[in-house]
């Protein structure tokens, strides 16, 4: 049995607990139970990725290095860094939908107000929203940019 604090309350599900439609209101207290444990134990391990990851595997004896092996491990040290930012991001990303279980507005479509779904939810808990104004933003994103590489196309005509 998993003990997970919701909004200053304890909230118990089982272990092998996975939301439904059909389990009771939508973002009741068990659905956000699972959504915070769930984020909760991704966040630990991107942190533990953080920490044990380390750009400490590149050879720091410059003096005994070619210049095209220096040049390597500047890239490897770069895309370390890269990488790095990408999981601090993801982690503040995470913690943002935790607090927004612990304020009772996680689930919730950030532009029209409607229900993401559990399974959206499920396989994306930090989805912001519904799959409706999703698949529009994506529709107007793929517009821009067909527009966009028109444009470049018909610049490099003249």
């Amino acid at each position: 049995m998993l003990e997970v604090d919701v909004g200053g309350k304890t909230v118990k599900i089982p272990d092998d607990y996975i939301p439904t439609d059909g389990d009771g209101e939508y973002m009741c207290e068990k659905h956000r139970a699972y959504f915070k444990h769930k984020l909760q134990v991704w966040l630990d391990e991107i942190q533990e990725k953080i920490k044990v990851e380390s750009i400490n595997n590149v050879d720091s004896d410059y003096r005994s290095v070619d210049e095209s092996d220096l040049m390597s491990m500047e890239g490897i040290v770069v895309t370390e860094l890269r990488k790095k930012d990408r999981l601090r991001k993801l982690a503040m990303k995470i913690k943002e939908f935790i607090n927004k279980i612990d304020a009772d507005t996680y689930g919730f479509c950030e532009e029209s107000g409607e229900e993401i779904g559990i399974n959206r939810l499920i396989a994306r808990p930090i989805a912001r929203f519904c799959i409706n104004v999703q698949e529009r933003k994506d529709r107007e994103e793929n517009e821009r940019e067909f527009i966009e590489r028109n444009q470049e196309e018909q610049d490099g005509k003249r």
